[in-house]
């Protein structure tokens, strides 16, 4: 496969399974990616729905036996990956149909360039109908969306797990994420190493596509908006 689409997960099975049926629904032929999912120490149904799960694609999965963060579980689907660009999604992203098929098309666009491709992570329709998931969505409080433009390569800062492609090559050379994220610092482990990234010779810039959207299956708490600030 030429894409590995990497997702950590811990406790959430139902929404695990809306994700992969995302994928399920992908528009990029099978035989172009794989997906890898790697449970973070789990204690609900998450381990036995992987052990008999049935999917059209390629999918493989980890197990973590204690909760490590985000960024050890990432770093296993990235040691694993067959593919040469690595696609981070979260759980709770439902990707879009086209959204594999436009990563994977914008990287081979720049053969002679190393980049990473972000897409959209959009608060879910009913959420942004209240004032307090429309403030969020129009409003750089969480993501900065609003002022990327798609002929631009932006920096670390903007370097987003939830639905963003980097080769891996690049990931490597950055030495992976940093996995001292954990406990109640995780949720920052991603512009920490886009830092990295960016910093590299040459340095690995982010190209956002506006098209590649995906759905955050999740309604943001002022609680989580909270932690995610003192993080």
């Amino acid at each position: 496969p030429r894409l590995s689409v990497v997702v950590s997960t811990c406790n959430r099975v139902a929404i695990l399974r809306d994700c992969l049926a995302c994928l399920e629904a992908q528009d990029l032929s099978r035989e172009h990616f794989e997906v890898l999912v790697v449970d973070d120490g789990s204690g609900d149904e998450t381990p036995a729905f992987l052990q008999q799960a049935d999917y059209p694609f390629v999918l493989r999965h980890f197990r973590q036996a204690a909760r490590g963060g985000p960024a050890r579980a990432r770093n296993v689907g990235i040691g694993a990956a067959r593919g040469d660009i690595i696609l981070f999604l979260n759980d709770d992203a439902m990707l879009e149909p086209g959204g594999l098929r436009t990563h994977l098309e914008t990287h081979l666009a720049v053969p002679d360039m190393q980049i990473s491709v972000l897409g959209r992570f959009d608060l879910p329709e009913n959420f942004r109908r209240f004032l307090w998931g429309f403030t969020l969505t129009h409003s750089d409080l969480v993501f900065d969306y609003g002022s990327l433009r798609q002929d631009t390569l932006y920096g670390g800062g903007f370097y987003y797990t939830c639905n963003v492609s980097t080769p891996k090559a690049a990931l490597v050379a950055a030495g992976l994420f940093d996995e001292d994220f954990t406990g109640e610092l995780w949720g920052a482990e991603d512009i920490e190493i886009g830092h990295r990234l960016a910093n590299l010779s040459p340095p690995v810039g982010v190209l956002y596509r506006e098209g590649c959207a995906a759905e955050h299956r999740h309604d943001l708490t002022v609680t989580d908006f909270i932690r995610m600030f003192r993080v």
